[in-house]
């Protein structure tokens, strides 16, 4: 009798067991998919960051030329107008 039980616990153990080991099996599916969509966020950043630094020079060249062209008409006036 106490072997018959004993062989019982045993298969509800590797049953518990192998139920474990396919739930370990989803999560680790589910990191695949995880990672996957983490390197596809990474590159999107990294694209990102290469439009703002593109932006970023058009911004200053466009903050230059603005500047440039209020200043130096602004100087020329002044010069102009007091020498």
């Amino acid at each position: 009798m106490q072997a018959h039980e004993e062989g019982l616990n045993l298969t509800e153990e590797i049953l518990k067991l192998t139920g474990k080991v396919e739930g370990i099996d989803k999560k680790l599916d589910m990191l695949v998919g995880a990672d996957d969509k983490a390197d596809k966020a990474l590159a999107k950043a990294v694209e990102n960051e290469h439009s703002i630094a593109t932006l970023r020079v058009w911004v200053y060249g466009l903050f230059s030329a603005i500047s440039l062209g209020v200043f130096v008409p602004l100087f020329v006036f002044v010069v102009e107008k007091f020498f």
